[in-house]
């Protein structure tokens, strides 16, 4: 896909498509304005990594007409380019993998805290034992907060269970249920 503006309709990822007869027939728009804030159209880019058919919407919004308010969309285009200053380091990547991060936090999270807690049996070999383990300790050196914090709790997890401990450790479960329990204390005191 290619990022692409418009004078027109704004900002919009095209599908790198053989096809000129209909330029915009396959577009997914943002649909925030003309002149979006950077933060609104890096969360757009960085949601059409992650899911394209999630990506804004297939309908094309038309903001101004071709050729015309030049002068006010030159102003308009101006004040949109930010100072130097105001970046603080804040780059596409740095905001995609922030988004990332979020993204898979609350999806691990929502899986360990799923309602069926039953215990499955899963049968592995040696290797892929060793390779999961190898995924989860990546996952950690490369994630931040709270997904690396599950990783590391997982890998623990499966490390006990890989020793025949004892008693079988659950701490990612436990530790996704107390961020849970104390998100929702502090919604209902209003925080």
């Amino acid at each position: 896909m290619d990022l692409h503006w418009s004078g027109t309709s704004g900002w919009c990822l095209l599908p790198l498509k053989n096809d000129d007869a209909d330029f915009y027939g396959h577009a997914r728009w943002i649909g925030a304005g003309l002149v979006p804030p950077v933060d609104r159209v890096v969360s757009f880019v960085a949601t059409a990594r992650l899911s394209p058919a999630e990506a804004g919407s297939s309908e094309r919004p038309f903001y101004r007409t071709s050729g015309s308010d030049l002068t006010e969309l030159h102003q308009r285009l101006a004040a949109f380019v930010p100072a130097p200053e105001t970046l603080r380091g804040r780059t596409y990547g740095v905001c995609f993998t922030s988004l990332v991060n979020r993204v898979y936090t609350a999806r691990v999270a929502g899986a360990l805290n799923s309602p069926n807690d039953t215990e499955v049996s899963v049968a592995l070999r040696p290797g892929e034992l060793e390779a999961l383990r190898h995924l989860l300790e990546y996952t950690q050196t490369h994630a931040t907060g709270l997904l690396g914090a599950y990783a590391r709790h997982l890998t623990e997890d499966l490390d006990n269970r890989r020793q025949f401990a004892a008693t079988s450790s659950h701490r990612a479960v436990e530790v996704a249920r107390s961020i849970r329990k104390q998100l929702r204390d502090r919604q209902q005191r209003g925080e």
